[in-house]
């Protein structure tokens, strides 16, 4: 079973104890309409978005503080004896925007903006059962480097 978003933020780290209460509620929110449209169209109205925005660009927001409670979570978890790690990495392109967006860069082309994920995800083989997430790296290469 996959942990809640209080369980997986309990003992996050973004720099102030009030962003954990925001981004448990933000997931909340977003979570409970997953599937029915885009994440940024479930939040009601401008004041929301811009909420997101500051939470997600504040200092103490990282990749690693939002995944690191699942990936914790999940891993000790694991009762299979078991498991498969499969992995794979996907390419976030931003090229449909003109103006340069800080914190990417070029992506598979070597020309257009934007950034990889690599996330592990764990599964246990008998019945293909999803059981979370085990790690996730974002990869934004610097202008020059084709790795």
């Amino acid at each position: 079973m996959m942990p809640t978003w209080e369980e997986a933020f309990k003992d996050a780290d973004f720099g102030d104890k009030r962003r954990v209460k925001r981004a448990i509620q933000l997931a909340n929110q977003i979570d409970s309409q997953c599937g029915k449209s885009g994440a940024s169209s479930l939040l009601t109205g401008h004041g929301e978005l811009k909420a997101v925005s500051r939470f997600l660009n504040s200092s103490g927001t990282k990749s690693e503080n939002i995944t690191e409670g699942f990936m914790n979570i999940n891993c000790a978890s694991i009762t299979a004896s078991h498991v498969l790690l499969i992995e794979d990495t996907s390419e976030l392109n931003f090229a449909w925007r003109s103006k340069e967006i800080d914190g990417l860069g070029p992506t598979g082309n070597g020309i257009d903006q934007g950034f990889f994920i690599h996330p592990a995800v764990i599964v246990n083989p008998k019945g293909s059962t999803l059981l979370g997430i085990a790690g996730l790296d974002i990869i934004v290469r610097e202008h020059g480097q084709n790795t």
